[in-house]
């Protein structure tokens, strides 16, 4: 690193000459956090694809072979005798030698590709990709998120056929667990799924995975979208900034592009732009849009800036709509990454070299540059004005001398002081390759130049093209003998007949005599044909609700002759596609099938490859866009020379790259019991509006966060026919499988029943489907009805061809228009509390051309507690084809909170129009728990005081006795589901008490039989969403990355050790996990990975091989751990911690030395205290601390005191009593506190087991009898006394129960009273400092400010997962894309959005580390707001949290 600049160099494929423009995009979204680049980068780099997987093991059968062996001097067909050794590092970190030592002759051995293919087992007939797509990459929550993924044969494109797959589709949460599952199967080539979102999800971005378990299939695919509570606008803002960087004292262009939802210019709206810099305005500007549509800016920079903090601002004002778009400004003040990519591989003296280059932020978002190439021996610019052109991306050429060293001086961005020296001259290697052209159409004859110096290892060479890495050509050239090393002769590669199905990316590998690869790059071959699709609609304008028929024909670009296809068909409302960035916008199929395998972050996928009947907006030359592409793809070079490494490296990637899973119909036949496709037996899907479309959700989604709401489970029909509507037959001879909900495809259908001029319904995606199959002309028709949207809906297609013309591909976007000549448009918040007030802008559209007046009456309202400023109805003149506002004021009251609909109501002389929208209200300020638990007895009363504050707000009570511990499983299990993060700690959290219930229901008698099956269907849920969470290489991790965590896998080894007692797991699973642990061992304990020390398993070290050993050995692991369980007994001996005497203790008696165990166990009982808890631990496994330590410790302590009953009985009791007292709705404290509270409570239950009784409860207020309930154990399973809410007055009251029983009876008890705070009190043990404020408080509509964070942990210790909860006011949104950059600069791990809340996380904090972060937000909404109270906590410590004031503000309507 020098000056800011990471120079490092990358192996190239591909080059282009320098170019004459600059870099015009902006942003890149993040690259996948686990696959780092191949050569040498500490970031990650790519979206990797490479595969070449393997053997088919399935049951008994092992995978055919096939070999190559056609005629001898092919190195592609014969196996030279060569070492499979993997050749020594160089100096570049990971880049390795391309094939010469240190003399020039001898190889540096390594894998041919021969080796390879042997490695992997040869290669299967079918071998094909996944192409995901979804109807849309944003959606709102409450919407159904529609999936198609086509399956194509990697080579030729077509469309894959008798085969029956294993499919899992699946969708991870922003946290990571996996939120929805399904396993449709694959019909005509095409799979589908839709997901039905719950109204409170969570937001933020998901990623929707394919992948094909238990069954060796095609490499998993993955597509993200984005689930965010937001508005439309009505009027699209696109920013642009042509140049991706800027440093001081540079000039900012920019072009932002504005259009209505209609498609159409406002021509002479009134346009405002307002740069903002370190939280200052450096530049202003109004303007009128003329009829371009485009408002071109500029402005200066200052000469001084702090930070990369700015943003552009635009507002627009058009008629009575106000939008308004802001957009970070790409800063660079010194921290920029350029990597280098030689053509081939090397920087090789004494011959022109072409050299490509990319540029990234800090963040990964491409930087556009000026540099000149300096020859730092001679001191003189070789190269002057070198420039990036597409993402970052450019290319130079020049002549290096021997002996010379040479940097790259960056002129702009200014601020960029040091040069980046470029990477060493390759002064041994002996080839260099070239070609004419790089971008090839389908009949160019492929001419390369290979530059070659004769050694005794380089007499012949062969130059071969691949395709996935399987051979289409070769051609052998003869090196003539040189007499200097600097004396290259220049060799001709002709291609001329390539077979039709190699198109898209290909490879071209230069081999020397002994087979070794020398040279690489990629090169692309345009398809020869194509599909063009056209369609034409019954009408030209519609009305909102109209029906709608398409008509859609397909013909070969080349004859034109009609062609049988099979088509995905979206439409949507276009103005939500608009508000993705352009470059952002996920790829079309061809572009998914030519060239997304094979890229790493494929961004702006229009810029690459033409699509006729695609309409980009395309200002770069695509050929030398997708050149700079190819040519900086370096990750992938030999992948094969060891392809173990660089498929442990890159993972599905690498699968994804080669395509190498085989699959052999007979193979797949057998493996799955003799089930066939029958495809005659699977017609196809009839267009009818299905009833209903809603998949299975079979893994519920966990809340982000303590006191949010948590996600539902999606609903689902018993009778899959319910979810769509058209004849389907199974395949023949299916195997027994679980009902799954096939979705097909969606037609949206008016609802009758409402009322004729009410618009209430704002479905965006009115239609979809995942395969229409056109007749053998090419036609298909399809049939289904608009909604109350007034907008354009963008209709897309993707299609392949069927049959002869298998292999084409097209795509297809079109528009129809839907509007009305006279309605409304009122502009309300996504979410607002109690005691706000809003300014509600109505906007009043007249399409018409004659002037109108508009009047609009008072809104009207579900709820009672609405205040309107006016009840009169208001005249609204509006000019024609234009639009006006009406402002009224609506004040919220208290006790409103909820969902509720919104009327609105307007008409003029010939038109009327209602508009009825949904408004969520939240409470105002933040939910206060408070009361009391314990154990209550036959012979006295338990008292809870509680105290009420003069002002609260919706008061709940509940008071629950747990008379059996299968009702202490009951509740445990519903709190836990409420509890924040996903992960497999998470997971295991829940997943873990439905294990010891199930254990508990095996041992009693009379236990419902509902709450059997529910348990049963719980632990099925998370034993399948556990297991995703497997690392490649073993083990555990919390969202399955590599490399697996120790700690965490132990704990899963001891939770799937259990489980296995009532369900059955996958005893392959559990013996790879055990054995993966136990590579790990040390002489001590086990090996710790410094790049997962994250909470669980962040503690000290021998608390951490403690909590291992003992994990091990609960679940029955005894041998093998000699010198780890001798090393912790010395010191135990020695330790006065009691959470590791516990562990070790525990440990002991686990592996049979009672005496040792005994011994450590009565070291337990000085510390513990009167009230029975078990003190003074210093920390745990999850770094807990307060609360959580304590039950954690005490829990320990009893399981490791039960092991001797007649001894510790007394201790035992009094800790068992004190933990009854620490639970809280059925949770004791954190997850991993709980966990081990409940598993303490059943052993403490089995070993004083006995038979329920009757029992009579009394609920007793201040000494007035409330309620009174009987329990009859062979009726009842709990006890819930009723809500005492109406009861409660602000001052202290005691809450009394009582017990009356036949015999001497105890039973734990809790007592809550919830209520509302507008600031909940800080607890003064929390570890985390935490503050948030507005920049801004005082706003005018459109405006933009930020959010500012600050955040420290203040111990001197490392700190785990922390979350802090910011909680916006109603009128703000907040800006995703620039908490997207916060997560693709490391500022945060990730976030969420969960109704007015922003959810921040960090996975760790060092010691006393301090985190300040901004985020943007938009004044969108007029009105006064407060949000809810914002806090921050570490997720172990949940009950410990700092709150900070809500945040107000106040926003004139524009």
């Amino acid at each position: 690193m020098s000056g800011g600049v990471d120079h490092r160099v990358r192996q190239a494929n591909v080059g282009q000459d320098t170019y004459e423009d600059y870099d015009n995009n902006e942003e890149i979204p993040p690259r996948q956090p686990d696959r780092r680049r191949f050569f040498t980068s500490s970031k990650s780099l790519c979206y990797v694809l490479g595969v070449i997987t393997v053997f088919l093991f399935v049951a008994t059968f092992s995978a055919f072979v096939l070999y190559f062996h056609d005629h001898h001097d092919d190195p592609l067909e014969k196996n030279p005798a060569i070492e499979d050794l993997v050749p020594p590092p160089e100096v570049f970190g990971e880049r390795r030698r391309l094939g010469f030592g240190d003399d020039g002759d001898e190889p540096v051995p390594r894998n041919t590709l021969n080796d390879f293919i042997d490695s992997c087992g040869r290669i299967g007939k079918n071998r094909f990709d996944t192409h995901i797509s979804t109807d849309k990459s944003l959606y709102k929550p409450g919407d159904t998120v529609f999936i198609r993924a086509v399956l194509l044969d990697a080579f030729n494109k077509t469309g894959v056929t008798d085969v029956w797959l294993n499919v899992l589709v699946s969708i991870a949460s922003p946290r990571g667990d996996v939120v929805f599952s399904d396993s449709p199967p694959v019909q005509d080539s095409v799979l589908s799924s839709c997901w039905q979102t719950q109204t409170d999800i969570s937001g933020g971005d998901y990623t929707v995975t394919v992948s094909y378990p238990r069954i060796s299939g095609p490499p998993p695919s993955s597509r993200k979208f984005t689930i965010s509570a937001f508005r439309t606008p009505k009027v699209g803002i696109t920013i642009n900034f042509p140049k991706s960087g800027y440093g001081p004292t540079d000039t900012v262009t920019a072009d932002v592009e504005i259009k209505r939802n209609d498609g159409s210019t406002p021509e002479n709206a009134d346009v405002s732009a307002t740069a903002t810099i370190d939280g200052l305005s450096i530049w202003q500007k109004d303007a009128s849009l003329d009829k371009s549509g485009i408002f071109h800016l500029s402005f200066v920079l200052p000469d001084a800036i702090k930070s990369t903090e700015g943003f552009l601002n635009v507002v627009v004002i058009d008629g009575g709509a106000v939008e308004s778009k802001s957009k970070t400004i790409p800063l660079i003040l010194s921290d920029i990454d350029i990597d280098f990519y030689p053509e081939g591989g090397d920087i090789i003296p004494g011959i022109t070299n072409r050299v490509y280059f990319e540029v990234r932020s800090s963040s990964e978002e491409p930087i556009s540059i000026v540099a000149d190439l300096q020859d730092k021996t001679a001191s003189t610019i070789v190269v002057s004005n070198i420039l990036s052109y597409h993402e970052g991306r450019g290319s130079f050429e020049f002549l290096p001398k021997r002996d010379h060293s040479y940097e790259f001086i960056v002129k702009k961005p200014s601020g960029i002081r040091e040069p980046v020296p470029l990477p060493f001259l390759e002064t041994i290697s002996s080839v260099c390759i070239t070609t004419r052209g790089r971008i090839f159409d389908f009949d160019d004859v492929i001419l390369l130049d290979v530059n070659a110096r004769s050694t005794s290892q380089v007499r012949k060479l062969t130059v071969t093209i691949m395709q996935h890495e399987k051979k289409v050509s070769s051609t052998t050239l003869s090196v003539p003998s040189s007499s200097s090393n600097d004396q290259f002769a220049c060799l001709h590669a002709k291609f001329a007949d390539l077979p039709d199905t190699a198109v898209g990316v290909l490879t071209v590998t230069v081999f020397n005599s002994n087979d070794i690869p020398m040279a690489e790059r990629l090169i692309f071959r345009k398809p020869k044909s194509s599909l063009s699709i056209s369609v034409t609609a019954d009408h030209n304008l519609y009305t909102p609700g109209s029906p709608v028929t398409l008509n859609f024909q397909v013909n070969d670009t080349e004859s034109g002759a009609g062609v049988m296809a099979n088509l995905g068909i979206v439409v949507t409302d276009d103005a939500v596609f608009q508000m993705l960035e352009p470059r952002k916008r996920p790829p079309r199929l061809p572009s998914m099938a030519l060239l997304e395998h094979h890229i790493d972050h494929l961004t702006d996928p229009a810029s690459y490859i033409d699509l006729p009947g695609v309409e980009d907006d395309i200002t770069v030359d695509q050929d030398i866009a997708l050149d700079l592409l190819l040519g900086t793809q370096g990750w992938r070079r030999f992948a094969y020379s060891d392809w173990g490494s660089f498929e442990g490296k890159w993972g599905d990637n690498a699968k994804a790259m080669a395509v190498c899973n085989p699959i052999e119909d007979r193979i797949e036949e057998r493996a799955l019991g003799g089930m066939v496709n029958d495809a005659a037996a699977m017609p196809e899907m009839a267009m009818e509006e299905p009833k209903v479309f809603a998949a299975r959700a079979p893994i519920p989604a966990a809340p982000p966060v303590e006191g949010l709401p948590a996600p539902k489970q999606a609903f689902r029909f018993e009778n899959p026919a319910d979810a769509f509507q058209g004849k389907m037959v199974a395949p023949k001879r299916m195997p027994s499988r679980p009902a799954v909900n096939f979705c097909r495809q969606y037609a949206h259908k008016r609802d009758s029943s409402k009322a004729h001029q009410e618009r209430t319904d704002f479905t965006e995606t009115v239609f979809w489907a995942a395969g229409v199959k056109t007749d053998a002309n090419g036609f298909a028709q399809v049939t289904f009805s608009l909604s109350d949207l007034i907008t354009r809906f963008r209709v897309v297609v993707d299609g392949f061809a069927e049959g002869k013309q298998g292999g084409l591909l097209g795509s297809l976007e079109a528009h129809l228009q839907s509007k009305q000549e006279f309605y409304l448009e009122p502009k309300l918040p996504v979410f607002i509390s109690e005691g706000d007030t809003m300014q509600i802008p109505i906007v009043v559209f007249n399409e018409g051309q004659e002037n109108l007046v508009a009047t609009v009456s008072s809104p009207s309202f579900e709820s009672s507690k609405f205040v309107v400023s006016s009840n009169s109805a208001v005249e609204v003149p509006v000019v024609g084809h234009s639009s006006a506002r009406h402002i009224v004021e609506v004040s919220v009251g208290n006790a409103s909170s909820g969902l509720t609909d919104m009327t609105f109501h307007g008409k003029s002389t010939l038109f009327q129009d209602t508009v009825v929208q949904k408004l969520t209200i939240s409470p105002r300020g933040f939910p206060i728990k408070i009361g009391g638990s314990g154990m209550l007895t036959t012979d006295k009363a338990s008292d809870v005081s509680v105290s009420l504050p003069p002002a609260y707000k919706s008061v709940k009570t509940q008071v629950s006795i747990y008379p059996t511990p299968a009702a202490n499983l009951q509740q445990a299990l519903m709190a836990l589901i409420r509890e924040p993060f996903g992960c497999f700690e998470q997971t295991s959290s829940v997943t873990y008490p439905t294990i010891m219930a199930q254990q508990y229901f095996k041992s009693h008698a009379n236990v419902d039989p509902e709450l059997i099956v529910s348990t049963h269907q719980m632990l099925d849920k998370g034993y399948k969403r556990l297991i995703s969470f497997e690392s490649d290489g073993g083990g555990f991790e919390w969202f399955g990355s590599s490399p697996a965590h120790e700690a965490l896998t132990a704990y899963g080894v001891l939770e799937f050790t259990d489980m296995s007692k009532v369900y059955p797991v996958d005893q392959a699973m559990l013996d790879r996990t055990q054995n993966w642990l136990f590579n790990q061992r040390t002489d001590t304990g086990f090996k710790r990975n410094s790049r997962q020390l994250d909470s669980f398993g962040g503690a000290p070290d021998d608390i951490t091989n403690a909590y291992i050993v003992w994990s091990l050995t609960f679940a029955g692991l005894t041998t093998g751990l000699d010198k780890q369980i001798e090393y912790l007994s010395n010191k135990a001996r020695a330790s006065q911690d009691p959470y590791l005497i516990g562990l070790v203790a525990g440990t002991m008696y686990n592996i049979g030395n009672n005496a040792f165990g005994t011994e450590l166990a009565s070291r337990l009982v000085p510390f513990q205290k009167s009230k029975g808890e078990v003190a003074e631990a210093t920390t745990s496994i999850t770094l807990s601390r307060g609360d959580s330590l304590l039950i954690e410790t005490t829990a320990i302590s009893i399981l490791s005191w039960l092991n001797n009953d007649e001894k510790f009985a007394g201790n035992t009791e009094k800790a068992v009593e004190w933990l009854s007292t620490r639970c809280k709705d059925g949770a004791f404290g954190s997850t991993q506190s709980t966990v081990l509270a409940l598993k303490a409570i059943i052993a403490y239950d089995v070993k004083r087991a006995k038979p329920p009784v009757p029992l009579d409860f009394s609920l007793i207020l201040d000494n007035n009898l409330i309620s009174e309930v009987h329990f009859d154990p062979v009726i009842d399973r709990n006890v819930t006394l009723p809500d005492f809410a109406d009861k409660l007055s602000s001052g202290n009251h005691v809450v009394s129960l009582q017990m009356k029983s036949s015999v001497s009876w105890s039973v734990p008890f809790s007592v809550s009273v919830d209520y509302i705070s507008d600031l909940p009190a800080s607890n003064d043990g929390c570890e985390i400092n935490f503050d948030t404020s507005l920049a801004k408080s005082e706003l005018t509509e459109g405006d933009a400010t930020q959010v500012r964070v600050s955040l420290e942990n203040k111990i001197k210790e490392p700190q785990g997962m922390v979350v802090a909860i910011v909680g916006l006011p109603g009128g703000l949104q907040p800006v995703l894309p620039k908490l997207q950059e916060l997560v693709t600069s490391k500022a945060i791990s990730f976030f969420e959005t969960s109704g007015p809340n922003v959810v921040l996380y960090w996975r760790s904090l060092g010691p006393q580390q301090k985190v300040s972060l901004n985020f943007d937000v938009q004044a969108a909404f007029p009105g006064t707001y407060t949000g809810p109270a914002s806090s921050a906590y570490a997720y172990y410590s949940n009950d410990v949290k700092q709150w900070r004031d809500p945040l107000h503000v106040t926003i004139k309507p524009k």
